[in-house]
C-alpha cells in the first residue's frame, strides 16, 4: 500500500508481534515444542493472512466497498464455499448434529461473522493498514482471557507479559495515529 510507517507505529508493530507470540507460543507446560500447537498455530496465522489482505486490498481499489456490503459478501462467498461439503457431511455421514451445536453455529455465522466482519471493515476503513494490522493482535489475547475464563486454562507470568506487549503496543499505536492526526489537522489550517 506504499504506507510509510513512523517509528512509533513501527514499535507497535514489534510490540504486538512480540506479545502475540509470547501469549501463542507460551503453555503451561512451558516453551518445548508441540507439534499440534504449532499446527495449530501456523492455521490461524493464514487465516488472519487472508483476513488482513481483504482488508489492505480493499483499501486499494478505487472505491473501496461499504463495511456491510463486504460482510455480506465475505460471509455469502464462504455460504456458499462450504454448503456443499456440509450438504455432502449430512449425506454421508453417520454424526447427529446435537441441538448444542447447532445452537452455537447460528451464534458463530451471525456475531463473529457478519456481526464481526462488518464491524472489522468499518474500522478498518478508518485507520491505515499498519494501524489495522497492529489490532489484529487482539486475537490471541481475548483468546487467551476467554480460555481463562470459560475454560480454566492455566495463563503464565509469560501470558501476562506477552498481554502487555500487546496493549503496549495498541497504545503507542493510538498514540501515534494521534499525533499524526494532529499534525495534519494544523498543517491544514496554517
Amino acid at each position: 500500500m506504499k504506507e510509510r510507517f513512523g517509528a512509533q507505529l513501527w514499535i507497535a508493530v514489534g510490540a504486538v508481534t512480540a506479545g502475540a507470540l509470547l501469549v501463542n507460543v507460551a503453555s503451561a507446560k512451558g516453551f518445548g515444542l508441540d507439534l499440534k500447537l504449532l499446527a495449530g498455530n501456523l492455521l490461524v496465522v493464514l487465516a488472519v493472512s487472508g483476513e488482513a489482505l481483504f482488508a489492505i486490498l480493499n483499501k486499494r481499489i478505487s472505491t473501496p466497498l461499504a463495511p456491510l456490503y463486504l460482510a455480506a459478501l465475505m460471509s455469502s462467498i464462504s455460504l456458499v464455499l462450504t454448503l456443499p461439503l456440509a450438504a455432502a457431511l449430512v449425506a454421508f455421514s453417520t454424526v447427529a448434529a446435537a441441538p448444542a451445536a447447532l445452537l452455537a453455529t447460528v451464534y458463530v455465522s451471525i456475531f463473529p461473522t457478519v456481526i464481526g466482519f462488518w464491524l472489522w471493515y468499518s474500522g478498518a476503513a478508518r485507520a491505515s493498514g499498519g494501524e489495522a494490522g497492529v489490532f489484529m493482535a487482539v486475537l490471541p489475547v481475548a483468546a487467551l482471557a476467554l480460555s481463562f475464563l470459560l475454560l480454566g486454562e492455566t495463563i503464565t507470568p509469560i501470558h501476562i507479559l506477552g498481554t502487555a506487549l500487546v496493549v503496549l503496543g495498541i497504545a503507542v499505536s493510538v498514540s501515534g495515529a494521534r499525533t499524526v492526526k494532529k499534525q495534519a489537522a494544523e498543517g491544514a489550517h496554517v
